[in-house]
């Protein structure tokens, strides 16, 4: 789904450090991790099951530090090394640990009709988010550009993405450039051509006709979305 966050810029020397409602100055840095490592878990679970509120976790996503044992339960439950979430150094999680897979991330809006661009950003998630798509081969990530479809994912959201087939397969979502234009839309199958659809209730559809079906370029079929919980 994530779960990546977005960069976060840097607070400048010259402006004071948001000040967290549990004391001290927020750590911004913290409260991405934070939110990576959460990777689309209702923070109302996790809180429960590590015995504090689910507004105390909202703080943290927010940048406030845990107390030291508040910090080590934190990261026993989300499965990462306590060193990594409060400090950003050495290993997310331990490589022995199995609950994980990694997957490489591109920018969607950097794809062209040659194919993927580079990437070295990896992003483990945690397989219990995967499905039933745990093991299937050549899956990758991006991060949904818009909201413009907002039925397959919002702005932001991480998508689970494959290489797509050959052949489009009816109703499935899928990533195109169209007129150099990355959109992301539900494929349906019609009379006059092929709808691109924001929505299965898409009341006036992007229509392909035969004759232009060359203008359109398939990047990724989206197989699922991980939504990053709202604090």
């Amino acid at each position: 789904m994530t779960v990546v966050p977005n960069k976060k810029s840097k607070i400048l020397d010259t402006e004071a450090a948001p000040v967290s409602r549990q004391g001290g100055k927020r750590n911004p840095e913290f409260g991405a991790r934070l939110l990576s490592a959460l990777a689309g878990r209702e923070q109302a679970t996790v809180a429960r099951n590590i015995g504090v509120t689910r507004s105390t976790v909202g703080e943290w996503v927010r940048g406030s530090m845990p107390a030291g044992d508040k910090l080590l339960r934190l990261a026993d439950e989300l499965a990462v090394q306590a060193r990594w979430l409060a400090t950003g150094e050495g290993p997310r999680y331990d490589p022995a640990d199995n609950d994980w897979v990694s997957f490489y991330k591109y920018d969607l809006l950097a794809f062209s009709e040659y194919g993927k661009p580079d990437s070295d950003e990896v992003v483990p998630l945690r397989k219990e988010l995967l499905g039933r798509w745990v093991g299937v081969p050549n899956l990758w990530l991006a991060t949904m550009p818009s909201d413009a479809a907002p039925e397959i994912a919002r702005e932001g959201d991480l998508l689970l993405c494959s290489n797509p087939e050959l052949q489009l397969i009816d109703g499935r979502a899928y990533a195109f450039i169209l007129d150099g234009r990355v959109l992301v839309r539900r494929v349906q199958f019609g009379t006059s051509g092929l709808l691109l659809k924001v929505g299965r209730g898409d009341p006036d559809p992007v229509v392909i006709s035969p004759e232009d079906i060359d203008r359109l370029y398939p990047i990724a079929r989206i197989l699922a979305a991980i939504v990053l919980q709202p604090v």
